[in-house]
């Protein structure tokens, strides 16, 4: 039996030992993650805007054109679970905060994390994040857990800024993708924009029904706070929302003014087919670009966070 349980040891202590060296080896490589949560533990005090949400606010906000100082927190796939965890993490100690904004795109409003696509990104959130998970959760605290997806994400950190075809778009100093305009590809309004949308019209109504009380939730903890709360349809370009569910962009209205109504310090605005953003304003047909659609929104976020005094604490 000992001579036995030897040579399970044999094999399994070298397995573990490589599977330990290997974690601590792709947590210490820098990512945009990890760049967001250290931004955070040592500016929180000075943040006077924070963005919250996925890509389309990740990609589409310079705050190197906002009158205020702002950071942003969103980040590809990030559903508003994930928002609401960031928020009540930090809430406290952004002493500066004027205002929190939120993409309400007809993706956001549905979105939820699932075991498929996007649970590779948890251990990313959970480690530097340091959110609370049970120790046991080998899944949600260990990058090895999804080896070739974090593998492939991790490459991207490692490679020069020149490698855009690889897709290392870098991020600025305020948390922004820095998507520019003459990065996109050839075809940017028509690649894959008829199936994207057709994927985000479909949706769970029990999801949408969690995600408003998310929000809700948010906007609510905001109000008692003195905080104002910007929800805004994010623009895209007609080649995507032309193949959008009438039902799903009157939802996702619906939800964004019924917010506005209840709370008295939250805004609503639908960009979704505002003509002030043009051709050159976008990266793809759903995502602006940094270097002009970017900085085209968040004046007219600005204007939606200064245009009505706060809300007394």
């Amino acid at each position: 039996m000992n001579r036995f349980l030897l040579r399970i040891l044999r094999f399994a202590l070298p397995a573990a030992v490589a599977a330990v060296g290997a974690e601590w080896g792709l947590r210490s490589i820098p990512h945009q993650l990890a760049y967001k949560a250290r931004y955070m533990e040592e500016h929180a005090p000075q943040i006077e805007v924070l963005s919250l949400g996925l890509s389309h606010a990740f990609y589409g906000l310079d705050f190197h054109a906002s009158k205020f100082r702002g950071f942003n927190l969103a980040y590809h796939g990030q559903p508003l679970d994930r928002d609401l965890e960031l928020w009540e993490k930090y809430a406290d100690r952004l002493t500066s905060l004027r205002a929190v904004t939120v993409p309400l795109s007809c993706w956001s409003i549905h979105h939820r994390l699932r075991k498929e696509g996007e649970q590779w990104r948890v251990p990313f959130y959970t480690i530097n994040y340091e959110l609370p998970v049970p120790w046991y959760a080998f899944k949600e605290r260990c990058i090895i857990a999804y080896p070739a997806q974090a593998f492939r994400y991790l490459k991207h950190a490692l490679a020069s800024e020149d490698s855009l075809a690889e897709g290392n778009i870098p991020q600025d100093e305020f948390g922004s993708y820095m998507a520019r305009l003459d990065n996109r590809l050839p075809d940017w309004d028509q690649r894959a924009a008829e199936d994207v949308a057709k994927n985000h019209s479909r949706f769970k109504p029990e999801d949408m029904t969690h995600n408003r009380e998310v929000l809700r939730h948010i906007a609510a903890d905001c109000a008692e706070r003195g905080i104002r709360v910007v929800l805004y349809t994010p623009p895209a370009w007609h080649t995507y929302y032309e193949h959008l569910s009438e039902e799903i962009v009157s939802l996702t209205r619906e939800i964004g003014t019924s917010l506005a109504r209840e709370f008295p310090n939250v805004r609503y605005v639908d960009l979704l087919k505002d003509r002030r953003f043009t051709a050159d304003d976008f990266f793809n047909a759903s995502h602006l670009n940094y270097d002009r659609g970017g900085r085209k929104l968040i004046r007219i976020l600005d204007d939606e966070i200064a245009e009505d005094p706060l809300p007394a604490k």
